[in-house]
């Protein structure tokens, strides 16, 4: 015997956003085809998976699974949400794995002329890398002036005047182009 979980003809369409954990929900019931098997995965109570997908149904307004005696087949509706779904649940996996890999990593962003970065900074770098591993570096080589105070980078390195320069400006070298 068949029974269809949806919410009855005409009932009013609600418009809040989904909760995550019912779509999780939905993903695991769908892959495992099997409330238990979800539950022991998302470690809740059967009954708890159960009521989070009765819940996504009431919100879409749709049965996204039907219920057998022994198993739990997905709708084509279900298979179209899920389709919608698992790729956004990877992406925001993907997301929160390299958040959590960086958290604690600083970076540094380096602008200078294109001859420079090559022919003195990037080799200086593996030494630099060796010493502060948990510090990533981004190097623009652009001929483009920077404003330090509007913009992400945070080193500009050019060949500058004296007159040309700020007072926030270190002179590095004082050979003459």
């Amino acid at each position: 015997m068949t029974v269809p979980a949806s919410p009855s003809p005409g009932a009013p369409m609600r418009t809040r956003p989904l909760s995550a954990g019912h779509l999780r929900a939905l993903e695991a019931v769908a892959r495992h085809l099997n409330f238990r098997a979800a539950a022991d995965e998302l470690a809740l109570t059967q009954s708890a998976v159960s009521r989070q997908i009765q819940s996504l149904e009431d919100e879409v307004g749709v049965a996204l699974f039907l219920r057998h005696t022994r198993a739990v087949e997905l709708t084509s509706a279900g298979a179209q949400l899920l389709r919608a779904v698992v790729p956004s649940l990877e992406r925001i996996d993907a997301a929160v794995r390299l958040i959590r890999r960086t958290a604690g990593r600083k970076s540094v962003a380096i602008t200078t002329w294109a001859s420079f970065a090559s022919m003195w900074l990037i080799p200086r770098l593996e030494a630099f890398q060796s010493e502060y591993p948990d510090i990533d570096i981004r190097i623009d080589a652009t001929d483009t002036s920077v404003d330090l105070e509007t913009s992400d980078i945070d080193i500009a390195l050019r060949y500058k005047r004296p007159a040309q320069v700020g007072a926030d400006a270190i002179r590095l070298f004082g050979e003459q182009l």
